[in-house]
């Protein structure tokens, strides 16, 4: 029962508001079944074009989910993992030229990541676990370097920067 709440309680929600109104005026209003009616049909139309929408909404954050998650796991997985891994070596590692590219540009990636979270089309709780991955990857030393040189454009990633601060070493040492 529980779940059925969960699952149906807005369009019940809905339909019970509109049931009462309908109710309260139709005895205003000289009892006129009509009132009550149209407040029935109004009820159900909100209803079902709000149950549309969430279904639109699931399946644009869906889209999204597969597109973010497939494009990470093409570009980024392996280089990113390879960069913790070599920076923990005890000699001095430093990225090639094609490294620091493709680490711009998960940084990039990231930022779209945020705006579409910003914009409410990225769960909070699917927004938390990427969050914490980007907030892993950019505190690795080779990684960190490049960030920081890319914050200096804090107006060209949507506000991901002013968002992460703090939670991002070495932030005031740029």
């Amino acid at each position: 029962m529980k779940h059925f709440f969960k699952v149906h309680g807005d369009i019940i929600f809905i339909n019970v508001i509109f049931l009462i109104l309908g109710i309260i005026i139709y005895d205003c209003f000289d009892k006129k079944v009509e009132i009550l009616a149209a407040f029935l049909a109004t009820g159900i139309s909100l209803s079902v074009s709000y149950r549309q929408y969430k279904i639109q909404d699931d399946q644009i954050f869906k889209e999204l989910f597969i597109s973010f998650n497939s494009k990470y796991d093409k570009e980024f997985n392996d280089l990113l993992n390879d960069v913790v891994l070599n920076a923990k070596q005890p000699e001095n590692y430093t990225l090639s030229d094609l490294e620091c590219k493709k680490i711009v540009d998960y940084i990039n990636f990231c930022s779209e990541e945020y705006l579409w979270f910003h914009k409410d089309r990225i769960p909070l709780n699917v927004w938390k676990a990427w969050q914490e991955g980007m907030i892993y990857f950019l505190n690795c030393k080779p990684i960190n370097k490049i960030f920081l040189e890319e914050c200096l454009q804090e107006g060209s990633y949507y506000g991901l920067f002013q968002h992460l601060r703090g939670r991002v070493s070495n932030w005031n040492r740029k």
